[in-house]
């Protein structure tokens, strides 16, 4: 048998020569001790003048497309004995050169077996039946050859093991000729990674980062950090930093695979690394820790097991919520957490993916700092925000994107996942469209410079490290039904040029203990990459719960206010509760808000404001429309908007102007909605 570490052809020009050897004396074998084939029918055997020829012409050939470096490089990543590496190149040997077939025929006595059984393979590299006995572990599904998935034997065969021929894999194959296509199998969950990107971290994850790879024993890492917050950009600056490729794992999805079962598919993505000696990042990998999921499990010890026996670099990646346990495969798992980068590190981001994109940043400046303050995102999504701002900009036939391209942009790299639990408005309303007080319209204004001015003053300025509580901005929006709380959000959002989430309380409040509590989790879980003002609508269905404690379900009530608004605190981002049971809200509670803004019921002259704002220039007007005499009635806001659209679907049904008949019966269906049962007489006489 040839020796046990080491290529055993090393002594030859190319592999293929150390083979062709081995096979000129099993065939000088075969033809001493005598072959039944010559009995047999002319085409049904190989003739033993043809195989020499073979040999003899093999021999003297000198092309062969296996690349040597690569199969010493390859049985060095799998601690392949000289006996598997032989095992190895004799089995792809048909797959380079179709000459091998008919020897590997002749030499086991049947035309159709073109490929080299385990028996042949034996004695071919086994110099005694010892060495034979003791090379029989290698053809063992935990071998390397086939663990690794370089070979496979049939499927379903149940042959002897001698008997059964063991196939190279096309992929390895192509691998050895020179070919660094990843596996068809894996191309949907597995991104192979090779070329340089501009380094957009913020400085302080690129230090964490080097500094682990620099100690040396960082092989298998726990990288944290939140949704899209650069892992991947993180994974690539360490595989750069030891000039290797990367390979981008989605765990979910590769769990999901139809091709292969989820073992083999992690078995491949590590076959994947041997190959290429690449760096793996799995992506999303919490999920193999999910127990309820038997395929899960499976998956995670393959992982194990393969870890064991490679030591390359191995990166696992989840978000910030994730704890990773502290060993894998008997390996210290290394944490590394990446803060989310702050607003100076934001606007170097935008600046470098401007550039990036070959997009000049001049006349920008004053814009990248207000998106920098304004969306709080990840090095990752504000690149991607470019790209499509940059698309958007090009359908128009613009050269470079404007302001509206790049916030469009940051909006629709902004965390979707909060549309799952929650309604997206699209702010329409407008300052000149909002009829409040003067002083709420002050605090309104307040609470958008607020926002606005959350990363100066925090970051730059130093409170946030004086901020025992929450960094939120909250705020509570306290008045009847249709007094402009829906209409402030708007407002505000449109102002700052973000989302709007009206999360709807009675949908998350739950009967059950503690089921309150894992609803609200969800909702800001999926908040966290949103970069979203949060609209709590219908906060009754808590408030109204709110009590003196007599039992554990009024303790219960209570903890569940004061959980959401620990949530709210907690929030990077602005979250506005709309209620109108102020009344139910004690001081210390009151305390802990931001703002508290009171949406009164308008008095008559602004309600005249708000019959005149509603009515748009194109609905046509009847000359008898009073507006000043219907701004007695005493309405809110919503209640004036909803009797006028009505009043318009009557005139519009009748092809006329909206008339004061229209308004009163418009006016006499908005009361019922109320609960008050009111005449057309009654409200003419109640407006003159």
């Amino acid at each position: 048998m040839s020796g046990e570490a080491g290529l055993s052809t090393a002594g030859w020009p190319d592999p293929r020569g150390y083979l062709w050897d081995r096979l000129q004396v099993e065939f000088d074998r075969v033809r001493t001790v005598g072959s039944d084939s010559e009995s047999a029918a002319p085409g049904l055997y190989i003739p033993e003048e043809e195989v020499t020829n073979t040999l003899r012409a093999g021999a003297a050939e000198a092309r062969w497309p296996l690349d040597a470096e690569r199969l010493d490089l390859l049985a060095r990543h799998y601690a392949l004995t000289a006996f598997e590496v032989d095992v190895l190149v004799a089995c792809l040997a048909p797959d380079l050169d179709p000459s091998f077939e008919r020897i590997y025929g002749f030499l086991q006595d049947a035309l159709s077996r073109t490929r080299p059984a385990v028996g042949l393979l034996l004695r071919l590299f086994c110099p005694d039946p010892t060495g034979e006995a003791r090379a029989r572990g290698s053809f063992r599904p935990t071998s390397p050859l086939f663990a690794g998935e370089l070979l496979r034997l049939p499927e379903g065969a149940d042959a002897p093991l001698l008997a059964q021929a063991p196939r190279a894999d096309e992929r390895v194959v192509g691998h050895l000729i020179g070919d660094d296509s990843v596996d068809g199998r894996l191309l949907a969950y597995l991104r192979l990674e090779q070329e340089p990107r501009p380094r957009l971290l913020p400085a302080s994850a690129v230090d964490q980062a080097l500094a682990v790879v620099a100690r040396g024993a960082g092989d298998l890492i726990a990288l944290v950090a939140p949704p899209a917050g650069g892992q991947a950009e993180c994974a690539r600056l360490m595989a750069r930093e030891i000039h290797r490729p990367l390979l981008l794992v989605d765990v979910p999805a590769l769990l999901r695979c139809q091709a292969c079962s989820p073992p083999q598919a992690v078995r491949l993505v590590i076959r994947e690394a041997r190959l290429l000696g690449a760096v793996t990042c799995w992506s999303r990998a919490s999920v193999l820790w999910q127990e309820s999921e038997p395929v899960n499990a499976a998956a995670l010890a393959t992982l194990e097991s393969q870890l064991r026996s490679w030591p390359g670099l191995s990166i696992l990646a989840d978000d910030a919520g994730w704890e990773p346990p502290p060993t894998l495969a008997g390996r210290v798992l290394i944490r590394l957490s990446l803060p989310g980068p702050g607003r100076q590190e934001r606007e170097q981001a935008w600046r470098g993916a401007l550039e990036a994109y070959g997009i000049q940043p001049a006349g920008l400046e004053d814009e990248l700092s207000s998106l920098a303050r304004t969306f709080r995102l990840t090095v990752e999504q504000i690149s991607e925000a470019v790209l499509v701002a940059s698309r958007r900009s090009a359908l128009e036939g613009r050269d470079t994107p404007g302001t509206e391209h790049l916030r469009a942009g940051a909006r629709a790299v902004s965390g979707r996942r909060l549309t799952e639990l929650g309604h997206e408005i699209r702010p329409r309303a407008r300052w000149d469209h909002l009829v409040l007080p003067p002083d709420s319209l002050e605090q309104l204004w307040e609470l958008c410079t607020t926002v606005r001015t959350r990363s100066r003053v925090l970051e730059d300025w130093g409170f946030g490290d004086r901020l025992t509580g929450g960094r939120g901005v909250t705020a509570l929006f306290a008045g009847i039904s249709g007094t402009g709380k829906t209409m402030a959000a708007e407002v505000v959002a449109n102002e700052l040029s973000l989302p709007l989430f009206r999360i709807e309380l009675a949908g998350i409040v739950s009967k059950w203990i503690g089921e309150t509590e894992k609803n609200l989790d969800r909702v800001f879980d999926a908040a966290a990459d949103s970069n979203a003002i949060l609209f709590f609508d219908e906060a009754d269905a808590l408030f109204g719960k709110r009590s003196e404690v007599k039992d554990s379900h009024d303790r219960y009530a209570n903890l569940e206010i004061s959980y959401l608004l620990q949530k709210m605190e907690s929030y990077d981002g602005a979250a506005i509760l709309a209620t109108n049971m102020r009344q139910q809200l004690d001081d210390a509670f009151l305390r802990r808000l931001t703002f508290t803004m009171i949406f009164p019921l308008p008095e008559s002259e602004d309600r005249l404001r708000i019959w005149e704002a509603v009515w748009p220039p194109e609905l046509p007007r009847g000359l008898d429309v009073d507006l000043a005499a219907l701004s007695r009635l005493k309405l809110t806001g919503g209640n004036i908007k909803n009797v006028v659209l009505a009043a318009a679907h009557f005139a519009a049904a009748e092809t006329r102007v909206v008339g004061m008949d229209d308004l009163t019966h418009a006016l006499r269906r908005e009361y019922q909605k109320l609960g008050k049962q009111m005449t057309i007489a009654e409200i003419e006489a109640s407006i003159r």
